[in-house]
Order: C-alpha cells, then structure tokens, then sequence
C-alpha cells in the first residue's frame, strides 16, 4: 500500500496546470488540483474565479466551502477530481510519482476527510479514500494511454 499526506500526489502539490474554464470556456490556469476542484463547484463566473485565484490550496478550499455548490455537484464531483488528476499527472514529474507507486494501492491519510481520503482507525482504515481510488484510475490511464470511457470509478 502507498500512503501520503502530502508530496506530490496531493491535490494540494502546486502544479500549475492548464483547463478550460467553466464559464468562458477559455484556458484558465489552476495552481493545484486543489483549486481546480473547488472553483469547479461554483454557480457564478465571479465564483468560480475567485476560488480560482486564491493564493493557496487551502485557501481556495476555504473558499469552496463557502460558495453556493452548484445543483449537480454530488454527481459530477468524482468526474471533475479526474479531470483535474488527468491534467495534473500529464506533467512529466508528477507522472513520474504516480508510476513510482507501482501497482500498489494508493490511500490519502487523512484526520478530517473521510470521503476523499481515510485514517487509520486502531490498525485499520476507515473512509472512502476517494483520491486513492481516483489515483489509481489514472495511473492506469497513464500507462495505457487512455481514459478508461464509461467506467464508474468507485469501481475501481
């Protein structure tokens, strides 16, 4: 098993990255998987950009957190992480960290965020552990060479 807090799989790494912005469609550039993810919740072009532009991840997690979420969010927030992941992990040192987990389950220790990450619990993990899941996705997309179409993830 491959466990992180932090370092390079973190959506929380600055990686500076490059995707199309919700609202103008125009390419926006995100500082983290951190910031893309929450400016993606928003319902306002204002939103979105403020979340955006936010100095830091957890900044900017702040921020989504206290924005309106937009209407579909709880089903489209596992589609948008892999996007994010995808651009993120097209650069060639992250992509590298990624490989270097090798077929290794990967699991986000997380205190707080039991969605997207787990804890160890009196010697066993509690939690979604979402990013592990969506991590492990997209190193197998990295090295195949294309998203899996179609696919749940949580069926990973």
């Amino acid at each position: 098993m491959f466990v992180f807090r932090s370092g390079p799989l973190s959506n929380f790494a600055l990686s500076s990255f490059r995707l199309p912005d919700a609202f103008t469609g125009e390419a926006r550039e995100y500082r983290t998987v951190e910031h893309y993810f929450q400016a993606s919740k928003a319902t306002t072009a204002g939103d979105h950009t403020w979340v955006a532009e936010q100095p830091t991840p957890r900044q900017a997690k702040r921020a989504g957190r206290a924005i309106r979420l937009r209407s579909d969010w709880e089903t489209v927030k596992c589609e948008v992480m892999l996007t994010g992941l995808r651009a993120k992990f097209a650069l060639p040192r992250f992509r590298a960290a990624l490989l270097a987990t090798d077929d290794r389950p990967i699991l986000e220790d997380s205190k707080f965020d039991f969605e997207w990450g787990a804890r160890d619990a009196r010697g066993g993990w509690e939690g979604g552990n979402l990013l592990g899941l969506a991590l492990r996705r997209v190193r197998e997309e990295v090295r195949t060479g294309a998203p899996r179409a179609g696919d749940q993830m949580l069926l990973l």
